[in-house]
């Protein structure tokens, strides 16, 4: 074999082999790097922007998922700083954290991923709390870790329905539910329960 053909030979091993530039990501050590330790408080109300998460970690696990309670909804394909890394939390042999959507023109909502600790691999990702409003909506969620695999959450939703004569009627749903989490890493939801509280106030008034 002379020295031409086998120059050409090693070159295709190594060309198909290991292709240059090539690096696999250690997203779960990226996920440690940019979350923070979490505490047992869950609040959407007074959460502090961080850093945006990385767009190959959206186009690879995010973009186009649905979270386990709403699957009318998929993570919108956004390039633009809008997903941020949240808090962690080790439990057992699982690793749980959050992120957060910022959605431009309405809310900002924690959601949760469970993975295996030991390798990066979402198990189920999951809505946690929602704040912000649009058009006479609002919501304010509120909750805390109660067990290592259960929250319990508020949510308050306020609708204001304009009258006549300078009034509006103010519709305030309050929701208690518990989130858990299974040992196989699902989300489960119940909920405790709920109560409606309507008011007719006008314009004058404070509002929420």
């Amino acid at each position: 074999m002379n020295r031409l053909l086998l120059s050409l030979l090693i070159f295709g091993f190594y060309s198909c082999s290991s292709p240059v530039g090539e690096e696999k990501t250690d997203w779960l050590a990226v996920i440690i790097e940019n979350t923070s330790v979490g505490n047992s408080v869950i609040d959407s109300t007074s959460y502090k922007r961080s850093e945006a998460i990385d767009t190959n970690f959206l186009k690879q696990f995010i973009f186009g998922v649905s979270p386990q309670s709403n699957q009318d909804f998929k993570f919108p394909e956004y390039t633009f700083p809008c997903y941020y890394w949240g808090e962690r939390y080790q439990r057992d042999t699982m690793l749980i954290f959050t992120f957060v959507f910022a959605n431009e023109y309405c809310c900002r909502t924690i959601y949760a991923i469970t993975s295996p600790a030991t390798r990066f691999e979402i198990i189920d990702i999951e809505e946690v709390a929602v704040t912000g409003g649009d058009g006479g909506w609002y919501e304010y969620d509120y909750g805390k870790w109660t067990t290592d695999h259960q929250i319990n959450l508020v949510k308050a939703e306020i609708t204001e329905n304009y009258l006549e004569d300078h009034e509006y009627e103010e519709i305030v749903d309050t929701t208690w539910l518990s989130i858990s989490i299974g040992s196989d890493g699902f989300f489960s939801r119940s909920i405790d329960s709920s109560t409606t509280v309507k008011e007719i106030k006008n314009y004058g008034q404070q509002r929420l």
